[in-house]
């Protein structure tokens, strides 16, 4: 049996993106929603915790990452 999941990891470049701030500004409001979370550093921030913590709607956030 194998199961599909999507993860989406927001990165701080996103958060500036997505929240029209500077790197710094969104390297403070990520580590607000870990702590937020009880989350350590080295957990990553998804696309759904993300909107969930800043009342986004997740059908208008599209990150596209590449690779």
């Amino acid at each position: 049996m194998v199961f599909e999941v999507e993860i989406t990891e927001v990165t701080t470049k996103d958060i500036a993106k997505i929240l029209h701030c500077t790197t710094r500004t969104a390297q403070r409001r990520i580590s607000l929603l870990r702590d937020a979370y009880g989350m350590q550093k080295h957990q990553i921030v998804t696309l759904d915790r993300f909107c969930e913590y800043y009342g986004i709607e997740q059908k208008h956030v599209h990150i596209k990452h590449h690779g």
